[in-house]
């Protein structure tokens, strides 16, 4: 029997960043691309395909202390051939790749599942900072993040 590494594969795309008063920013496309690499690179994947990381520089917008990163996750089969094609990302350090839907079809055996938003914080605004974080010390915020399949 296969290990769950040997079948599957993941794609991070179509990240937004989000002020919390409605200005939203794509910073990773739906190809898995980085649009800014100066805000988001884009993310470097395991050998497996199932770990995706990306290292950030700071960022936030003018007059808020917090802000959100959500995701879109897509996980497909690697006996799919439009899965292999895709994971990891082929992007060029000029351009996003850009390709028409219809080039990679919908199969059955993939599924996009979306993260709950991660916020952002600058700990140096106390005052801004939602209540129910206030409690939370910034040495205990986590600098890793697992999103489970079954959790979605």
């Amino acid at each position: 029997m296969l290990a769950f590494s040997e079948m599957y594969s993941m794609l991070v795309h179509s990240c937004f960043v989000e002020d919390g008063a409605g200005q939203r920013y794509e910073v990773i496309d739906e190809y898995g691309c980085s649009l800014d690499r100066y805000i988001l690179s884009t993310p470097s994947y395991s050998a497996d395909g199932l770990t995706a990381n990306v290292d950030a520089f700071m960022m936030k917008f003018p007059d808020k202390s917090s802000v959100d990163f959500q995701c879109a996750i897509k996980v497909c089969s690697k006996l799919d051939t439009n899965c292999t094609a895709a994971t990891p990302p082929h992007c060029s350090s000029h351009q996003t790749p850009r390709r028409k839907r219809r080039d990679v079809p919908l199969d059955d055996e993939s599924m996009t599942i979306h993260a709950n938003s991660l916020t952002v914080l600058d700990a140096d605004v106390p005052h801004d900072i939602p209540e129910h974080m206030a409690q939370v010390q910034p040495e205990t915020f986590p600098t890793e993040f697992c999103f489970s399949v079954a959790g979605f």
